[in-house]
């Protein structure tokens, strides 16, 4: 675990909290095809300065997976709308 006392001095994103499913559960729901997208992205995305003009992280994510996805991305409301 790294030390806070040593970020740099740039913007960080925190992911804080649980979830939790039943058995099969998210087997189910990834099944099913509408409730999650997986992909495979790299360190540089994840871990990029963000500032409040740019997109969100997870819309960033899917228009670089292009085809439907982008479309997704173009269709949601931005956080806060």
């Amino acid at each position: 675990m790294t030390c806070l006392t040593h970020l740099s001095r740039c913007p960080a994103d925190f992911f804080v909290g649980t979830c939790g499913w039943g058995p099969g559960q998210l087997q189910a729901e990834l099944a099913r095809g509408n409730s999650w997208y997986c992909a495979a992205t790299s360190p540089e995305l994840l871990l990029a300065p963000r500032r409040a003009y740019q997109p969100s992280l997870w819309r960033e994510a899917l228009t670089l997976m292009g085809g439907e996805y982008s479309d997704v991305a173009s269709r949601t409301l931005p956080v806060g709308s």
